[in-house]
């Protein structure tokens, strides 16, 4: 997620505004909220200060957000997060707390998801928390201590990590006593409700987003370790390892967008000559020295699996009656791929891109699509898109569907 623009926070309230014209929402406990008038919009971007988990709110920026069951008869998840494999939602809002999210929590321990390395509270709003919080800060500096030592036994090439851990090949680097941290951010946008007693909540209709950080890593892969616990890698000088936060998403991503398991990535990985991996991408957030990743997009693919298609970009142009498509192919050899325009779940245009081999990246493929003009009923009126795979035979391979809304 990038950080709010001054020109989309403008827009962003605009179209606050404009969401909640039709103006109601559900509290976790049943209670029915309705739109203030005339609208009220807010917005914030910045570190969380206290989360409330019996009353489903979360104060950053001085405000306090109230996260809703259901805005608009549709049910709310909180982007960016993590319970058991879906975004938290206000029913599920005690995920959040660092001391479930904590190694020894109620929602750590699996073996992808040992536990926090970090709290969502800043690092100097820690040192003055109650001392409920101590057992939970103590065990994630104690698991982040842990996966430093590994990394640092792991790697024969430089790596870099924070004062109290000997770094190969570093011992005239001066690296920094710690890095303090701010927390997790919340990004929301919405508008003032109240309920039947005339009591205020701030809504985020409009989106609700918890993030640690956003950084990125791009580069050569120069070494790469499988043993214990936490598999890691280097980019450069910075070992990446995979998100253990049970609170925060861990997604790894391959060519034409298939899912890969952390096993086929890392034995991939491995089996790759270091230097020599083109488009490898990690991002989620630094913790002294080390990037622990929540999407990891990368050029492998799983052979157990069917050949994989996908959407890359799409451009809707109604006006002009234009679409314009980008998108990937994993293993495309003796493939054609075929794209259909659904309205209404009935193919209206039928189209056969060409894909093209990319040189850099063996076994992946692009395909692209421009269509201007005749496009039956106009393009407004179409409401999904199939992509599938096709071998010589005609034989449908693998094929996925898109809503336009999605895309």
């Amino acid at each position: 997620m990038n950080a709010y623009s001054l020109k989309a926070v403008s827009f962003l309230l605009f179209a606050a505004s404009l969401a909640a014209q039709a103006g109601s929402a559900q509290l976790a406990d049943g209670r029915i909220l309705t739109l203030v008038q005339p609208p009220r919009t807010f917005l914030t971007e910045g570190p969380i200060t206290a989360v409330n988990a019996g009353s489903q709110q979360l104060d950053a920026q001085g405000v306090t957000v109230t996260i809703p069951a259901s805005v608009n008869g549709v049910a709310f998840q909180m982007l960016g997060t993590n319970f058991n494999g879906a975004p938290i939602t206000a029913a599920t809002i005690h995920a959040l707390l660092d001391e479930n999210a904590a190694p020894g929590g109620r929602d750590a321990g699996t073996p992808l998801r040992r536990g926090a390395v970090r709290s969502i509270f800043s690092s100097s709003l820690l040192q003055v928390t109650n001392a409920q919080d101590a057992p939970s800060a103590l065990a994630t500096r104690t698991h982040l201590e842990l996966i430093r030592s590994q990394i640092a036994a792991s790697h024969v090439v430089p790596v870099l990590l924070s004062e109290g851990i000997p770094v190969p090949a570093q011992a005239d680097v001066v690296r920094p006593h710690r890095f303090e941290y701010t927390g997790a951010t919340l990004k929301s946008a919405g508008s003032v409700y109240r309920d039947a007693l005339g009591n205020l909540f701030l809504i985020p209709d409009l989106e609700a987003t918890v993030e640690l950080a956003e950084n990125l890593i791009s580069g050569a892969v120069t070494s790469v370790s499988t043993t214990g616990d936490y598999p890691s890698f280097v980019i450069g000088k910075m070992p990446v390892v995979l998100n253990p936060d049970p609170r925060f998403p861990m997604s790894i991503v391959g060519l034409g967008g298939a899912a890969l398991s952390p096993q086929t990535f890392f034995q991939q990985l491995s089996a790759s000559a270091f230097g020599s991996i083109e488009g490898l991408v990690a991002g989620g957030y630094v913790v002294d020295g080390v990037l622990f990743a929540t999407s990891i997009e990368c050029p492998f693919s799983d052979p157990l699996v069917l050949p994989q298609v996908s959407i890359s970009l799409a451009q809707f142009n109604n006006a002009r009656n234009e679409l314009r498509l980008l998108g990937t192919v994993d293993r495309p050899f003796g493939l054609t791929v075929r794209v259909e325009l659904l309205r209404n779940d009935v193919t209206v245009a039928t189209y056969n891109p060409a894909i093209t081999i990319d040189p850099l990246l063996a076994g992946a493929g692009e395909w692209t699509l421009r269509q201007r003009g005749g496009i039956p009923g106009g393009l407004a009126t179409i409401s999904a898109l199939r992509v599938s795979l096709v071998d010589a035979l005609g034989t449908v391979v693998n094929s996925r569907t898109w809503l336009r809304s999605q895309l």
